[in-house]
């Protein structure tokens, strides 16, 4: 193993530097809580989420090198997020880090309730994507069948879902474009409304059994640059942070070595 970087996750209540140019987000959820019913945004833009058949007393966890994270395994767990309101927007991104318990088909990383929203579906058995938007000047638009680069249980995923009024659609998995971009169907016209839903369709159905390490959403589409430097450092506009050795493997893919007990010391692997 080779030490690629260093990166640091913020501890909870710490706050975004609202200057720097990924910002600002719609919505950011860190996960970092390690207790509670409430998934805080640190956007400002309070949209805190609802945790729903989560326990709290055992539920907020630590895995890999990601750390904090909350265990979403059983059928019926889930986040609610309030309505984000996506009228009039000319882009999205919804940004979410993933490990799977399971690599069974049909587990919707997230989903809106209603008129501009989207959803990210996986199937990772067969190795597909399915990612629609719905409320469109143009109409909606959905990619079914995309396919994924292969996933394994216990490794942390980093899923950014874009979409642009003028360049379509496209799919990040760990910062490579696997998918798009398509036609694009117009900026978002009509209203959001029903419950952002992370971690199922809707309660509790086509539900995900794994992990969530940290949610983002933009109101508008990162390019493929922003996005990578996301994927290469998730916390960049945090201050202040945990410094976590990240560790890449020569084996065919990244691979992440914990480094929970430090301060300011660099740990490798």
């Amino acid at each position: 193993m080779t030490l690629a970087s260093d990166i640091v996750k913020p501890e909870f209540g710490a706050p975004l530097d609202t200057e720097h140019p990924l910002f600002p987000a719609a919505g950011c959820w860190s996960l970092n809580e390690g207790g509670g019913s409430v998934a805080h945004d640190a956007s400002g833009r309070r949209h805190n989420g609802s945790l729903v058949n989560i326990s709290p007393a055992t539920d907020w966890v630590q895995k890999g090198w990601l750390g904090a994270c909350l265990d979403l395994t059983s059928s019926t767990a889930y986040l609610n997020m309030g309505t984000i309101q996506m009228q009039g927007w000319t882009g999205c991104t919804h940004a979410v880090w993933f490990r799977p318990a399971s690599l069974a088909n049909n587990q919707v990383l997230y989903q809106g309730g209603g008129g501009s929203y989207a959803r990210l579906w996986l199937d990772p058995t067969d190795g597909y994507a399915h990612l629609s938007y719905w409320g469109m000047s143009g109409g909606n638009t959905t990619l079914w069948n995309q396919s994924l680069d292969s996933m394994s249980i216990g490794e942390w995923y980093y899923f950014v879902a874009t979409y642009d009024a003028g360049s379509g659609v496209s799919l990040y998995q760990n910062g490579r474009r696997v998918m798009g971009p398509s036609t694009p169907r117009g900026a978002f016209t009509s209203a959001s409304t029903g419950d952002l839903i992370i971690g199922a369709q809707t309660a509790s159905y086509r539900a995900i059994n794994g992990y969530l390490g940290d949610i983002s959403i933009f109101p508008r589409a990162l390019n493929a640059a922003e996005v990578a430097a996301l994927y290469a450092d998730p916390w960049v506009a945090w201050r202040p942070r945990r410094r976590v050795a990240r560790v890449v493997s020569t084996g065919g893919g990244p691979s992440f070595q914990p480094a929970w007990a430090m301060n300011s010391t660099l740990v490798t692997a």
